[in-house]
């Protein structure tokens, strides 16, 4: 049995216990200050602590019952790389990815969270990730090359199925640029192939807020990635549109589109700059066939200590799913999604200005052709299919439009 506080920079927000995986007990301070701290999905038990979520209740803190540890357990695994993530044991060494996870103070680069056991005596600036003293810990040994794109260290949080990790990225003359790495099977190309286009598509359109990415190969020329700049920092912390909406609950709620906007808006958001991004974002997802927009792969930053949001995060994971590809049915007007909807058509039907995108200011055929080329298992017809379904759902927003 260990017992953890739960960090939210240098506040305590608040403390559990854990026997293997499971959290045996849960206590939330009574301070305003540690419960507006707290991660947006547990602050969704502080709101409705008077509902059923206490076991017993001290004075100066309430400790959860059983059915709001749900909540926490949930918080702690969703925090973990998922044990599907490729390569899983080059992380976690034959240990469980939670364990893993609390083994590295549950750190991250993108947000003020963490954890540590409850006699340990370290503090937010030992802990944390961002700054130069975390080169080491990224374990990058050469100011020479981008040596982070093979795998270059611990990275306990970070979530989706594919290997994913932090590296710095050297230019001589300029300070050290942080980078995140996402590596694709051989045969996934594709999905690098669509963060590619997809970030084509928004320098063309004259949009700035997307990350920018570009291609990681192998020593044989094969796509096995793509690379793209950090947009957080220790002053501007990712939240998610999940986040937002599980704080009270609302992850299945109808009108989720309009929901993360006014949600978003209530921690300071501009309502018309959400709007557009994720109009245009939306669009471009359904010109590239990106089925995997869902609530996580939306971002909002916020001020960590101010808890306020400064801006809507830069648009990423443009690339879809693997797990997405091939399942019918696809098309113009019936394609399922693993997005904010399950269609293509009802994610359309949200959008507020269907002419965010201007539709003359797209690659061109050609470039769009090309790229689908490079796919490691390219063949004629498969480019060819991905390409008529790109044009066709260009006529079908020119229609629209």
């Amino acid at each position: 049995m260990k017992r953890f506080m739960l960090m939210h920079k240098d506040i305590v927000v608040s403390i559990f216990e854990m026997d293997g995986n499971n959290v045996t007990a849960w206590y939330i301070p009574k301070s305003a200050n540690a419960q507006n701290h707290m991660p947006l999905p547990l602050k969704r038990i502080a709101h409705y602590i008077n509902g059923g979520y206490i076991e017993e209740e001290t004075p100066k803190a309430y400790k959860i019952n059983e059915e709001g540890i749900f909540y926490l357990e949930q918080w702690l695994s969703d925090r973990a790389i998922p044990i599907n993530r490729d390569n899983i044991q080059k992380y976690v060494r034959n240990k469980n990815t939670i364990e893993f996870m609390l083994n590295n103070n549950s750190a991250s680069l993108t947000d003020c969270y963490w954890t540590k056991e409850i006699n340990e005596n370290i503090d937010w600036n030992r802990v944390k990730l961002y700054g130069k003293s975390s080169i080491d810990k990224l374990q990058v040994i050469s100011h020479n090359s981008d040596c982070g794109e093979t795998y270059s260290g611990i990275n306990a949080t970070l979530g989706g199925q594919l290997e994913k990790y932090w590296y710095y990225s050297y230019t001589k003359g300029t300070a050290p640029n942080l980078m995140l790495a996402k590596r694709t099977n051989i045969n996934d190309s594709i999905l690098n192939i669509r963060e590619v286009i997809a970030s084509k598509i928004y320098e063309l359109q004259g949009y700035e807020n997307y990350c920018k990415y570009n291609y990681i190969r192998n020593t044989y020329g094969q796509i096995v990635g793509c690379k793209c700049r950090a947009f957080t920092d220790e002053q501007l912390e990712l939240i998610t549109a999940y986040d937002l909406l599980e704080e009270y609950g609302y992850t299945q709620a109808d009108g989720i589109y309009e929901l993360i906007i006014n949600l978003a808006h209530k921690y300071g958001a501009n309502i018309t700059e959400v709007r557009y991004q994720l109009d245009i974002q939306t669009l471009v997802d359904y010109l590239i066939t990106n089925r995997d927009r869902h609530q996580n792969n939306i971002g909002f930053l916020r001020n960590p200590d101010t808890l306020q949001i400064i801006k809507i995060a830069p648009i990423f994971d443009s690339g879809s799913s693997a797990f997405m590809e091939g399942v019918l049915p696809l098309g113009v007007e019936n394609t399922t999604v693993h997005n904010l909807y399950n269609t293509e058509m009802q994610c359309l039907q949200s959008v507020y200005n269907i002419k965010s995108l201007n539709i003359s200011k797209l690659p061109d055929i050609k470039w769009v052709r090309n790229e689908f080329r490079k796919a490691n298992n390219f063949n004629e017809y498969t480019v060819n299919n991905y390409l008529q379904l790109y044009i066709s759902k260009i006529e079908y927003l020119k229609s629209r439009g």
